[in-house]
């Protein structure tokens, strides 16, 4: 019944966070039931959110604000590591590598944002666009046995849906960024 109960608050939270009420006084009232989030949690509600039909951008967008609410709490829960050269181990190791490479481009774009003139730094994106394209290969890999194995076994897999248009946004900003970045040295 409680797993029951802490769905249904987590819900309440992310609709007015998805209606834009969110607020100290919210996380305030919610605050036992966000400290007792869990990742399990997080597919379940995403399922339900999916189910209830709300327009993927603002799904999406509200998800995101969703979790900054409660990442402290996800971040801080015990989880077992992966069995060294595993496939879960593998996904590990590429996103934090991911990860270490897109904080490492953002300089650059906020560089490039203020000056898109400044062809060293396109040059410089030019180089780390082209790094990434290794990443191209872990998307698959994740999008047609990892997504395809959860779907199968999770009752709740359509968080799935989410993460699936996560990939093409992710697929599609690089393009476009590399694209605008290429026109400018072609200059």
């Amino acid at each position: 019944m409680e797993d029951k109960l802490r769905l249904q608050k987590l819900a309440e939270v992310f609709y007015a966070v998805y209606h834009g009420k969110y607020g100290l006084q919210l996380i305030r009232q919610n605050d036992e039931w966000l400290r007792a989030t869990t990742p399990a949690d997080i597919i379940r509600l995403t399922d339900m959110l999916v189910k209830n039909n709300i327009p993927m951008a603002g799904l999406k967008t509200g998800i995101n604000k969703f979790l900054n609410v409660v990442h402290k709490t996800l971040l801080g829960q015990e989880h077992p590591d992966p069995a060294p050269d595993s496939l879960l181990d593998f996904c590990v190791r590429n996103n934090a590598e991911l990860d270490i490479r897109l904080k490492a481009i953002r300089p650059l774009i906020r560089k490039w944002n203020d000056n898109p003139s400044e062809l060293s730094v396109c040059e410089e994106l030019k180089v780390l666009f082209g790094e990434l394209e290794i990443y191209n290969h872990y998307y698959q890999i994740k999008e047609n046995v990892i997504f395809p194995l959860l779907e199968k076994k999770w009752k709740d897999f359509r968080c799935l849906q989410i993460m699936w248009s996560f990939h093409d946004d992710i697929g599609e900003t690089c393009g476009k960024s590399m694209s605008c970045c290429l026109w400018k040295l072609r200059k």
